[in-house]
């Protein structure tokens, strides 16, 4: 046993729960954005970008869920809001944007990619924006939100915490 600690195979190896460890096998991976070439480092600013501006979408998204309430037009995500479960909501998000970083991330190489991931980025930059002005615009619009409610044809929703 003794001498199988001291091998020079065993030493090799890195240590559980190390950086080496968890990246054993994706090394390509990090190195290819390290040293990469430079569509791969746009595409993963561009991804991280992607993944912050959806972050705060939900963010958003929720506090107005679990506040006043709020009309969603997208069909599916208003599909999800349904159920009325934060965590669900919070579920169906990461997975989806998980999801298409990770399609994106694996076509890098392509020219397509790229351009494709620039018009996401530009699409979540006007919905941060979009939320910054209605969220600037709330304090005035708070007195009508009761009859936004009634107007809104049944499309009005809010949900509580799970």
């Amino acid at each position: 046993m003794e001498e199988l600690r001291n091998s020079a195979s065993v030493a090799c190896l890195p240590a559980p729960w190390t950086w080496d460890w968890l990246c054993a096998g994706r090394r390509s991976q990090f190195e290819a954005l390290r040293a990469s070439e430079p569509r791969t480092r746009r595409i993963a600013i561009l991804l991280l970008a992607i993944a912050a501006m959806s972050a705060f979408d939900l963010l958003f998204t929720l506090t107005y869920l679990q506040g006043v309430g709020m009309v969603e037009l997208n069909p599916v995500a208003r599909k999800v809001m349904e159920h009325g479960s934060p965590t669900l909501l919070t579920a169906w998000k990461v997975g989806i944007v998980g999801g298409a970083c990770l399609v994106i991330f694996l076509g890098r190489r392509a020219r397509v990619t790229e351009i494709g991931t620039w018009f996401a980025c530009l699409a979540l930059m006007a919905l941060t924006i979009h939320w910054l002005r209605y969220i600037d615009a709330a304090s005035d619009l708070t007195p009508y939100l009761e009859g936004a409610r009634e107007l809104s044809g049944g499309k009005w929703l809010a949900m509580t915490s799970d």
